[in-house]
């Protein structure tokens, strides 16, 4: 992860400092800004991939911890601030810059680390062992989570790092595989060494906190009875919903802004998106009583009003498609009505029977575990 202006460096070893340095390209990149970099493009990624990843959890286990998303989420982030370090700060084409050689010492770093040393800095201060023990812990999370998500070992680990941090160094040695016409940063069998290292460490830190636990589903079991229905479920399936809603609309949104090149004015953008995430919510409710949410997290929309389609047009005016649609489209005596239909949801969640909410009571629908074998006998709550 190294690379050397030649305004700049007369010493390689000297590259162990502040990248921040390293020419014009590169003087507002730190080594912080990576990781901002990388929480910001995971956050992202994180919201487009949560509905999915609600609806795989309790397909594959039977329901949904925040714990375990936490955890799916650091994993996201560490490859994301891997890959960020990997290739940022990455010169511009401007920028005047030596290609590099490959290291194939595997005591380099120890000998800089040395050599520092014995030129007076201090220990906390020392450059080389800064970057040593950097890419040590920038693996530590990868092991870890290797452990808590996978539950494998210290050797599964120690091979996961080792693979990564080979595909890394690859891709420096490279010039990002033939984007740059040479390579800008080492390929270092010391950096190979030290992220090994660092994905074996955290594997074995991940020890002091988890215990296998017993009853825990394994492979084959039925890991998807029929569950109650509570409020925290159906708080989650409305939170999908909204995602859901909020991520296509955003994207409808930017697909028209390209696509109009500037000819597409800020409000229609606005507009035309919100009537595509709506359309992705209403679609699947007025067709089968279920919202992509419910769906999601195995509710199943049942009964209702006769005709059926107009218990579904209720529940959908009543609902997140009332409430949106009013607040984008009716200026402000719908965003207090939007609003006043939330507080009724939020409010009827934890009141109605079945947890059904305001939209399900006004269409005289209910709400029962998509699971259970006959509807009529679904789990509930009161």
């Amino acid at each position: 992860m190294r690379a050397f202006p030649r305004r700049h460096w007369q010493d390689r070893r000297n590259d162990h400092f502040s990248r921040a340095d390293r020419g014009p390209g590169a003087a507002a990149v730190t080594r912080v800004t990576p990781g901002l970099l990388a929480i910001l493009i995971g956050a992202a990624v994180a919201l487009i991939l949560f509905v999915p990843f609600v609806a795989a959890s309790f397909r594959a286990r039977g329901g949904f911890g925040w714990r375990r998303a936490a955890a799916w989420f650091a994993l996201l982030i560490s490859f994301l601030a891997i890959w960020a370090y990997t290739i940022l700060p990455a010169p511009l084409p401007t920028d005047d810059y030596t290609c590099t050689t490959a290291n194939l010492d595997l005591l380099r770093d120890l000998r800089d680390i040395i050599a520092i040393q014995q030129g007076g800095s201090s220990l906390i201060a020392n450059a080389a062992l800064q970057v040593t023990v950097l890419n040590v812990a920038l693996f530590v999370p990868i092991g870890f989570l290797v452990r808590i998500l996978f539950r494998r070992g210290i050797p599964t680990a120690l091979l996961v790092g080792f693979v990564l941090s080979l595909l890394v160094e690859t891709t420096q040695l490279t010039g990002l595989w033939g984007i740059y016409p040479c390579s800008y940063r080492f390929f270092s069998v010391g950096d190979l060494l030290h992220n090994t290292l660092g994905a074996g460490l955290g594997s074995a830190l991940a020890l002091l906190v988890t215990r296998r636990r017993a009853g825990r589903p394994t492979a084959g079991e039925d890991v998807r009875p029929p569950a109650r229905v509570t409020a925290t479920r159906r708080l989650l399936g409305m939170l999908c919903d909204v995602l859901l809603v909020g991520v296509v609309s955003v994207l409808a949104g930017l697909v028209v802004g390209l696509a109009g090149a500037g000819s597409v004015s800020d409000p229609a953008e606005t507009s035309i998106g919100t009537v595509a995430g709506l359309l992705a919510y209403l679609v699947p409710l007025l067709l089968t009583g279920t919202s992509p949410g419910e769906s999601a997290v195995l509710l199943l929309g049942t009964g209702g009003r006769v005709p059926t389609v107009l218990a579904r047009i209720i529940r959908a005016g009543t609902g997140l498609g009332g409430a949106i649609a009013l607040s984008e489209f009716v200026p402000v005596v719908g965003d207090l009505i939007a609003a006043a239909l939330v507080v009724g949801t939020l409010v009827l969640v934890f009141t109605t029977r079945n947890h059904r909410g305001l939209a399900c009571l006004a269409a005289g629908m209910d709400v029962v575990d998509a699971r259970a074998p006959i509807i009529g006998q679904a789990l509930t709550t009161r």
